[in-house]
């Protein structure tokens, strides 16, 4: 798996990063935000990332916070943490 730090280019370093993040109030996450991640070549490899890990906050790959978690729930997995 392939972790943001070896992205090349990524569409979202090329725009304010508080478009990837919410203040929790109904988990509203900006449509540009959104379809930046569906445009960017990374958005497979930067979800991954973000679902592998349940304590990442924001926007990631195109997923909220919730998707994610569902996703973990399908695939059985409770994650783990970031901090180390």
């Amino acid at each position: 798996m392939r972790e943001p730090k070896d992205f090349d280019n990524p569409l979202c370093a090329e725009t304010d990063p508080d478009a990837f993040f919410t203040e929790k109030k109904g988990d509203t996450y900006s449509r540009q935000a959104i379809e930046l991640c569906r445009r960017c070549t990374h958005q497979t490899d930067c979800a991954e990332f973000a679902i592998n890990y349940y304590d990442l906050d924001g926007l990631w790959g195109g997923l909220t916070p919730n998707q994610r978690k569902e996703i973990r729930k399908q695939r059985g997995t409770r994650g783990q943490s970031i901090i180390k």
